[in-house]
């Protein structure tokens, strides 16, 4: 319970990280984190945990598995998406655009990366199986090798996506990690080994940004976003501190709440944490962008924040209201062929 406990407070921590982040942002107009300090890690953090969890989680059924992952991810993503575009094709306006042309939805890319991500997860369990895996052919494991390698590294042969990679890598190596270590991080002292990955890379991070010169000054306020050597490594070493960081934290905080008192709050933003990830750049963007409401930033902020929980809360009970008779199927599915062939085995005996 206290791991999961752990689990919760990261989860809020990232969703709280990305906010601050997309907030300075869009209010600096400068990409801030690739100058002094990256905090869009907190992407990264949100991989860590999906692949934490999974790890050492045996699939019992694929199919299900699959079915239930592209649900609860593509509901509120698609909902989202349906009532915007209904919008713009009401109102007659680009409702995605506003805020210095930046896309308003831009958060969508993460629903892909994470169901690639998702999807792999058979082929990592191939490339370090458990006693609880399945056995796999060796076409397979040869397969799944290729597979993973090709969407770790493939990308930066072609140029593109650069981003894209990253965080499959960063999913992949904290999936087999987690699942080497049967998901403690407690032995030998790991806990206080990533803490110090993580100054270390930091420090690596701000080296390589004052060497590019993109350490902002009056001479270079914006930061120049073409594809270099360093854009490159850079963007793996924040991979790097996502996982580092996240070891640490669960590690470091393993002590609190034995009693259980924030339960409740570790509830809620289990439950609605991917959907205030989803909308909340929409009002910090798009036609309904809150960010220069009022002369007061600090209130600007509070009241984006307030308005983000209301909607993430209304667009979760909705797909909610969607999904649930989807998985409810699907798990009646999973139990009548599990006693059906529960049934044949008792025949046969």
């Amino acid at each position: 319970m206290e791991k999961y406990n752990n689990i919760s407070m990261l989860r809020i921590f990232a969703t709280l990280i990305i906010f601050i982040f997309h907030c300075l942002y869009f209010t600096l107009g400068i990409f801030i984190s690739e100058k002094i300090f990256p905090l869009y890690f907190g992407v990264n953090i949100f991989l860590f945990l999906s692949a934490f969890l999974y790890a050492n989680k045996p699939i019992k059924n694929i199919k299900h598995f699959f079915a239930k992952q592209y649900v609860k991810l593509l509901t509120p993503a698609l909902l989202i998406l349906a009532i915007f575009f209904l919008l713009e094709l009401v109102i007659n306006v680009d409702i995605f655009h506003h805020v210095e042309g930046y896309f308003a939805i831009t958060n969508m890319w993460y629903v892909p990366v994470i169901l690639v991500c998702y999807s792999i997860i058979p082929m990592l369990n191939a490339i370090m199986p458990n006693k609880e895996d399945k056995p796999t052919s060796k076409k397979f494991k040869i397969l799944s090798w290729i597979t993973i390698i090709g969407l770790c590294v493939g990308e930066f042969v072609l140029d593109i996506f650069l981003y894209f990679q990253v965080v499959i890598f960063c999913f992949v190596l904290s999936y087999l990690l987690a699942k080497k270590l049967k998901g403690d991080f407690s032995k030998k002292g790991i806990g206080l080994i990533s803490w110090g990955i993580f100054l270390l890379l930091t420090v690596i991070f701000i080296i390589i940004g004052f060497f590019e010169g993109q350490i902002p000054s009056p001479e270079n306020p914006i930061i120049n976003a073409s594809f270099t050597v360093g854009q490159f490594i850079k963007h793996y070493i924040v991979a790097g501190m996502g996982i580092s960081f996240s070891i640490g934290f669960i590690e470091t905080f393993k002590f609190i709440n034995k009693n259980n008192k924030l339960k409740p709050i570790f509830q809620i933003t289990d439950r609605y944490s991917y959907s205030f990830y989803l909308v909340q750049q929409i009002l910090l963007t798009g036609m309904f962008a809150m960010i220069h409401l009022t002369p007061f930033m600090y209130i600007n902020f509070i009241i984006i924040t307030c308005s983000v929980c209301v909607l993430a809360f209304i667009i979760e009970s909705i797909a909610e209201l969607i999904s649930n008779p989807i998985l409810s199927k699907c798990n009646t599915t999973q139990q009548v062929k599990t006693i059906s062939f529960d049934d044949t085995i008792t025949k046969k005996h």
